[in-house]
């Protein structure tokens, strides 16, 4: 069961990007992703031979691509964003999520902006979920109001309060 995050309000707090791009550019990283890409070329090369022979070596492409994509997340998120410590006062940035500010690659989404916050509709009408709050990991300081964002989308389902402001509000597009 993963633990309940709490929420940080991120206004007056200061991002620390170049920290955001020590984590991204590092060399292990690096490593894992041209071993991922190794493996994903060497699986699609195997192609040649034609998909209805299933070649063992498309199997092993995927495998390699797949094991470097989950040893690059457990390395981001269990090791590099949790050992994070405030260039400031050095002691470990807490975990939690905040709203998505308006600006990001997670705009395709469609999502409907309500008082300053981003929400996702259901994705069909046989979709039984209900909305939700649109939110992002990040690792904060409350002492010296600094935070990293992890690059990580995550999700809140919404409170009775904004379920009635969300289908009260007019249809303009949607």
């Amino acid at each position: 069961m993963w633990a309940k995050r709490p929420v940080i309000e991120l206004k007056g707090y200061r991002r620390l990007i170049e920290i955001e791009r020590q984590i991204m550019r590092s060399p292990v990283g690096w490593t894992l992703v041209l071993i991922g890409m190794g493996g994903a070329v060497y699986g699609v090369l195997s192609l040649r031979e034609g998909l209805t022979m299933f070649p063992p070596r498309l199997l092993i492409g995927y495998a390699i691509f797949l094991a470097t994509y989950l040893g690059l997340l457990a390395y981001l998120y269990g090791y590099r964003f949790r050992r994070l410590k405030c260039p400031d006062c050095e002691q470990l940035m807490q975990a939690g999520i905040a709203d998505l500010d308006e600006s990001g690659p997670w705009r395709w989404l469609r999502a409907v902006e309500l008082n300053g916050r981003f929400y996702l509709r259901p994705y069909d009408e046989d979709d039984r979920r209900p909305w939700v709050r649109l939110m992002k990991l990040v690792r904060a300081c409350p002492r010296c109001r600094t935070f990293v964002d992890c690059s990580h989308i995550s999700h809140e389902t919404c409170t009775a309060e904004e379920l009635t402001r969300l289908e009260e509000r007019p249809m303009a597009g949607a």
